[in-house]
């Protein structure tokens, strides 16, 4: 009878076995082109680049196919320079099944494999096109792996275009390209990353000493490396000793971003009052401020402002406590926070005592826009500060500004001696990482399990990394430091700053979009992208905006490298034709009305106004060559809704070949709008030659 049992058990195991395998075999594959659920939740925007030097590995997400690495420079910041490879790896989704062109150029050797096609191969020179070759592509996900190979002398350049009959040449389009984000590889990379960030973000080698050989390096070091916290600098001016004996009592219960750490040790009342004495020591007493009655006019124009300049998009002003949507910091108490008149000094120069502050350089006009904005700041301020029992001793702080570590970030004097510094962190687990830092005599950073996590892993590789960097990888950490992306629409994603508009609209009018950041790395020289964020650019490009755009002095040369790098450009690099003046003199008359393009109807040239501009006001063309590299403007031209679909400038060639002035050049549109830009390009040089 048991025996029967078994057989029976075992011959229902071999059938249910059978049935699985055959229920498996029967269930509908995924097309080509289509990914399963689980497979497309994975999935990040970019693609997973693995970069070999030596027998070193690194890998990142990168968010296009291009790269520039000049001569003496690492291909990755966890790598050594000199010759290298990169595998990139990952999907190009397609939204039309047909053929496609692909070409590379810059320097060096590219394989580029689509799925089981044949390989795309290209032995590129510089300053030489490749050839572009046709592939079959399906509608949807197509597995994309493309190989690089430097030059021997560990320089390396590399961008890819494609093209189909609907679309002209453009690079491989970040929105399209796609990688798996939970690969244990990709998660590695993400918390070294991250820790390397958090190590010069939260200023830790301002405590910790590195070793001698890790200290030096021979290209630059990561620029994160130079920031210092907001300078003390005449303290007892600028700030009120209530404010700063409750900031430093806890940091985060003023801003929950806030980076300081809380480093008072003791019993709660111990710890207020070494609050209380480091703010004696910071801060003159506090001097009953005069109440005046608030213009309410002022307040008004302030409010508007608060909208228009976009302070909205990463500000808001209700209770600190109340939870905001959109991971903006409260206002509430910044009227707290400084003495009188101190307020509009701040706004003045946000980065006179802090360099690397992310509140941005608006160059605010001090008597038509500071004074509406602290009107409208202290309108909306209702919170009260924590009332200390004890009162502040002055000696006592000035001991504890020492003895507490003050000194290791903070400059209180414009000349000064920094203490000496600790060891590199040798125990994972214990001081400023340890899970209670509060119970130990380190600094408590309240960094959340993931932060610690993402430290150890950092400092296990090692600190080497942080003598070398790439621009293209600071510009990925600062798009999102700064939120520019707030602002600004990039691959294919609204910045929030216009949702936030819809929402809380102030003025009664519809938000303008703000120009996108997709291509600006192709798009604008890096020359004049440094000066406009270095805030050196005396006119706006787009003057309907009413937002305008902020500069960073600190990180300008970087951000405007980085960017350029990132699409695979050198900082010099504009190719563009020879200047030839019987086309310079079309290129004028396709700037007029009659026979023409009318660029002067939507465009104005130096002083000139635009004759109709309405609803689609265009950029001054006095610069615009300036301003553009070449590369960029005969794709913008033959189809600008495709680059920026936000746009409002024309398509003059509907077919992407000819315009309708067939008397010029037959029509074709490149011809033509070759010689516009000669034309405009002239323009661009007599602004120059003027004095």
């Amino acid at each position: 009878m048991k025996l029967r049992l078994l057989l029976i058990s075992l011959i229902g195991c071999v059938s249910l076995g059978l049935l699985i395998s055959y229920t498996a075999a029967q269930a509908p594959k995924p097309r080509l082109g289509r990914l399963t659920a689980e497979e497309e939740a994975a999935l990040v925007p970019g693609l997973a680049a693995l970069f070999t030097s030596g027998e070193k590995t690194d890998l990142r997400i990168t968010r296009l196919a291009a790269l520039h690495v000049p001569k003496g420079t690492p291909p990755s910041v966890f790598l050594p320079s000199g010759p290298f490879r990169v595998q990139w790896t990952g999907y190009l989704k397609t939204t039309e099944k047909g053929e496609y062109l692909i070409r590379a150029e810059g320097e060096g050797k590219v394989v580029v494999r689509f799925g089981q096609a044949p390989p795309l191969e290209w032995k590129l020179v510089k300053e030489q096109s490749g050839e572009p070759k046709s592939i079959e592509l399906v509608k949807g996900y197509n597995p994309l792996t493309i190989e690089y190979f430097s030059l021997e002398s560990g320089a390396g350049t590399l961008r890819l275009w494609w093209s189909s009959e609907n679309f002209v040449e453009e690079p491989l389009p970040p929105d399209a390209l796609f990688t798996r984000g939970d690969t244990e590889s990709v998660q590695q990379s993400n918390l070294l990353r991250s820790g390397r960030q958090l190590f010069a973000e939260r200023g830790c080698i301002h405590c910790h000493a590195l070793p001698e050989e890790e200290r030096k390096g021979s290209g630059p070091s990561m620029p994160e490396l130079s920031r210092t916290a907001p300078n003390l600098i005449q303290s007892q001016e600028r700030f009120e000793p209530d404010y700063l004996a409750a900031w430093i009592l806890n940091p985060q219960s003023l801003r929950s971003h806030a980076t300081m750490p809380q480093v008072l040790k003791g019993t709660a009342e111990e710890k207020e009052q070494q609050a209380v004495d480091l703010a004696a020591f910071l801060a003159s007493e506090a001097t009953a401020r005069k109440e005046s009655p608030l213009n309410e006019k002022l307040v008004a124009e302030g409010e508007k402002l608060f909208e228009t300049l976009g302070c909205i998009g990463c500000h808001h002003t209700l209770e600190r406590t109340e939870k905001d949507p959109h991971d903006r910091l409260s206002l509430r108490s910044v009227w707290l926070k400084f003495r009188p008149n101190q307020l509009a000094e701040f706004l003045k120069d946000p980065h006179k005592h802090y360099s690397w502050s992310r509140m941005p350089h608006f160059k605010l006009d001090a008597t038509k826009e500071i004074p509406p904005l602290v009107a409208y700041l202290s309108k909306n301020t209702d919170e009260t500060l924590p009332k200390f029992k004890q009162k502040g001793n002055a000696e006592r702080g000035k001991k504890l500004f020492a003895e507490t570590g003050c000194a290791h970030c903070h400059q209180l004097e414009k000349k000064e001696t920094k203490p000496s510094l600790l060891g590199k962190p040798s125990k994972m687990d214990q001081g400023c990482l340890s899970e209670h830092p509060q119970e130990t005599k380190a600094p408590d950073f309240q960094f959340s399990p993931a932060e610690r996590t993402a430290l150890q892993t950092f400092l296990k590789r090692g600190t080497e990394s942080l003598k070398q960097d790439l621009p293209a990888e600071f510009v990925a950490r600062q798009m999102q430091s700064l939120q520019c992306t707030g602002c600004h629409r990039r691959d294919g994603k609204q910045g929030k700053l216009y949702k936030i508009l819809e929402e809380e609209n102030l003025t009664g009018v519809p938000p303008q979009p703000m120009p996108t950041l997709t291509w600006t790395g192709e798009k604008l020289r890096p020359e004049w992208t440094r000066k406009l964020l270095e805030g050196n650019i005396d006119h706006k490009a787009r003057p309907w905006l009413k937002s305008r755009m902020p500069a960073f002095p600190q990180r300008a040369e970087w951000l405007a490298l980085g960017l350029s790098h990132e699409h695979g450009f050198a900082a010099d690099e504009n190719p563009k034709p020879v200047v030839n003046e019987e086309q310079k003199k079309i290129g004028a008359k396709l700037m007029e009305q009659n026979g023409g393009l009318y660029c002067y109807q939507c465009h104005a040239v130096g002083d000139k106004p635009a004759v109709q501009p309405f609803e689609a006001p265009g950029i001054n063309l006095l610069d615009a060559s300036l301003r553009l590299r070449y590369s960029y403007y005969p794709r913008w031209m033959l189809d600008p809704t495709r680059v920026d679909p936000s746009t409002k400038m024309p398509r003059f060639a509907p077919d992407l070949k000819t315009t309708t002035l067939k008397e010029i050049y037959d029509g074709n549109a490149r011809q033509q709008f070759d010689a516009l830009w000669m034309h405009i390009e002239s323009l661009s040089q007599k602004k120059d030659a003027s004095p």
